[in-house]
């Protein structure tokens, strides 16, 4: 009787310590187990603030080796103004535009403009200032310098085509003009509005 009575003992006291040992690490795995999911919160959180970044840097900024194209319309800003000003001063038929369209390139961590299209309007006819069924000009940009391009068509009684720079140095501007017509073509150049070369061509066939 004594015996059963002292395993008796030692099975409750058995029972009792393996039920606070795991109530004990029951609540420290629960505990270890909040911590662990705040670490990774914290760190999802993170990397949501990373990818984020990530997003908008790959946005703003293109990836090496990819060229990135950006578009914008608006107005002559005010140094292509005085540019068009120069030119129109000799050559007054390049026509004011009434919007432009801007391109950029990216290029060393930034966007470069490369490009100015003019705008015109048609009239009802089809035609640009009445005349011209095609007509084109765009202002392409160095480091240095402006330099207007044109071409347009009357038809087949005059196509034209050249460019028109402006030198800050010697405060000139140049223009190279090549036209053609039915049967016949002329090269020249001018500078300031007076011409400097010519050379005439005839066509072994009509065009």
């Amino acid at each position: 009787m004594k015996n059963l009575l002292v395993i008796t003992g030692i099975l409750i006291s058995f029972i009792c310590s393996w039920s606070l040992s795991k109530a004990y690490y029951q609540s420290k795995s629960e505990e270890e187990s909040a911590i662990v999911i705040q670490e990774l919160t914290e760190k999802y959180q993170k990397m949501k603030v990373i990818d984020s970044l990530k997003i908008v840097a790959s946005i703003e900024k293109p990836q090496i080796g990819i060229t990135c194209i950006k578009n914008e319309d608006g107005s002559l800003n005010k140094s292509e103004k005085e540019f068009l000003d120069k030119v129109k001063k000799y050559y007054s038929d390049i026509e004011v535009p009434i919007s432009v369209s801007r391109k950029f390139i990216y290029e060393n961590d930034e966007y470069h403009l490369e490009q100015v299209a003019f705008n015109y309007s048609e009239d009802d006819n089809g035609l640009y200032f009445g005349t011209y069924p095609y007509y084109n000009v765009e202002i392409k940009k160095d480091t240095q310098t402006y330099e207007l391009v044109y071409s347009n068509s009357a038809g087949r009684a005059l196509t034209s085509f050249g460019t028109i720079t402006y030198n800050s140095m010697t405060e000139e501007v140049i223009r190279v003009d090549y036209n053609f017509g039915t049967g016949a073509g002329t090269s020249a150049i001018y500078v300031n509005g007076i011409q400097q070369y010519e050379k005439s061509e005839q066509f072994d066939t009509i065009y």
